[in-house]
């Protein structure tokens, strides 16, 4: 009988749902990347006080003494962390400026988690630093609206809101409005998104914790599904931190959000998890395959053959649940194999000599074909 199971609230990845995962915190550093964001990994554990800036919400922290008394936290989310690291490693320094930088962070609450919640999420977060410009919120947006893209999530909306300043709060009470600056650096922002041809609604009830001047958010519009994501202008964060005052505005997206939305919207999802090539072998074959099977996989092709001795009916059914794509018949006296295209039946005769190069090169491009008719889909 199992005597132990994952935590409530806690989720395991198995093997689809994890090269799925894959896939988007890979489409997700590679569009930063084309953004300027370079990637930054904190640590997982983190001093407490770093995250004293999060008033009431650090009642959910997942808190303890370590061995050495110190007070940690597991992180419950990274902006703070990518502030902390900046400052620590002088990133933030004079010319240095703007840094841009982004993180793929798992995340951790301590309260037992109500009907449905999680106590562990993976975000992608981005921030950029030193620049007070509308242009940093506006390119934010549109590097998330581009991550979306990128991994065909339709369905959604920008939301966008004022957040106001130390200024803007301490004349609320009496003039409910804006102050200049505030009200022209979010017409910026919305004036840039406009240029970008990326449409938003202005919500005045967007929730702007922790936001300075703008907030926004990123809001499904399937039903019960929420918000997929949010951000905003966080000028003095910095200072809380003990750094000097240095513009900030970030943003984290949820990824566990964008994948269910994924799936719940029936998005076109590549087979990650499949296998490239199953090679059939028999005790007078399993050399030569094992040696073939090396070779391609030099060149980054999902490879696999028999490990049980198996007979060839029984090989055939597992490349089946394997999902592999391609099956090699190995014919060493005829100095030829058969590769069999599994979901096409078509086929094809490779003589054996350099056959490690031409079966590279047949299924590179074969798989560039079939990429080529997804994302066209």
């Amino acid at each position: 009988m199992l005597t132990q199971k994952a935590l409530r609230g806690t989720h395991d990845k198995l093997p689809g749902e994890a090269a799925l995962f894959r896939w988007l915190e890979q489409t997700a550093t590679e569009t930063a990347a084309n953004f300027g964001y370079n990637e930054i990994r904190t640590p997982l554990l983190e001093h407490t006080e770093l995250f004293a800036p999060m008033g009431k919400e650090q009642q959910a922290l997942c808190s303890f003494f370590d061995q050495e008394g110190q007070h940690v936290t597991l992180r419950p989310a990274n902006n703070l962390g990518l502030v902390r690291a900046c400052l620590e490693h002088g990133l933030l320094e004079g010319d240095m400026l703007p840094r841009k930088v982004c993180s793929l962070s798992v995340c951790c609450r301590g309260l037992p988690p109500q009907a449905g919640g999680a106590r562990e999420c993976t975000q992608f977060g981005a921030e950029c630093f030193g620049s007070a410009h509308p242009a940093a919120e506006a390119e934010l947006i549109s590097l998330a609206v581009e991550f979306f893209s990128a991994v065909a999530l339709t369905d959604y909306h920008v939301e966008l809101s004022a957040a106001g300043c130390p200024i803007c709060t301490q004349a609320e009470a009496k003039t409910k409005t804006l102050c200049g600056e505030c009200s022209t650096h979010l017409a910026g922002v919305e004036a840039l998104l406009a240029a970008l041809e990326i449409p938003f609604v202005r919500n005045p009830g967007l929730e702007a914790a922790g936001c300075t001047r703008v907030a926004f958010a990123f809001v499904s519009d399937i039903a019960g599904m929420g918000t997929l994501g949010a951000g905003g202008r966080r000028d003095g964060v910095t200072e809380v931190l003990g750094g000097a005052a240095i513009p900030c505005a970030g943003f984290a997206i949820g990824l566990e959000p964008v994948l269910t939305q994924l799936q719940a919207a029936k998005s076109p999802l590549p087979i990650l998890e499949s296998c490239d090539l199953f090679i059939y072998s028999t005790g007078e074959t399993l050399p030569l395959a094992a040696q073939l099977a090396a070779q391609v996989r030099a060149a980054g092709i999902r490879v696999q053959y028999d490990l049980l001795g198996r007979a060839l009916p029984a090989q055939t059914e597992a490349a089946k649940r394997l999902k592999a794509r391609y099956a090699l018949t190995l014919n060493p006296k005829a100095a030829q194999a058969h590769l069999l295209h599994l979901f096409t039946g078509a086929e094809e005769h490779l003589p054996l000599e350099d056959f490690a190069e031409q079966l590279t090169e047949t299924l590179l491009r074969q798989s560039q074909e079939e990429l080529q008719i997804f994302f066209n889909t």
